[in-house]
């Protein structure tokens, strides 16, 4: 965590940091789907070329399941490689002690995260 209960934190902050394998398989899937697609447009095999763009859009669909911003998938594009450790950031306002908000739970080992939204 890069912050503690009552700190002042601003609009898109890095909370924390996670590691999630689950998210960087999704992004070599993505990485693959585009590399092979690039390698399959020319193909003369009828649905080839389309099929490639198919596997682009489910596994790009699926790194927004994951919350992954249009900037990050962009960073994926143009590093081609997977961000194995994904900041959070921060929405909207200050967090007070207690507070209940919509959140999404990360676990791992015993221990939790939450990404707030």
């Amino acid at each position: 965590m890069r912050i503690a209960t009552g700190d002042f934190i601003a609009k898109g902050q890095p909370l924390f940091t996670i590691y999630s394998p689950d998210l960087v398989a999704s992004e070599r899937e993505y990485l693959l789907a585009k590399k092979s697609a690039a390698a399959l447009q020319q193909s003369a095999v009828s649905g080839v070329a389309d099929g490639a763009a198919s596997l682009i859009t489910a596994a790009k669909a699926r790194l927004q399941q994951f919350d992954i911003s249009e900037s990050e998938i962009a960073k994926l594009d143009d590093t081609g490689e997977p961000i194995t450790e994904l900041d959070c950031l921060f929405s909207s306002r200050r967090l007070h002690h207690g507070e209940k908000r919509t959140a999404k739970y990360v676990r791992t080992a015993g221990h939790q995260a939450v990404h707030n939204r």
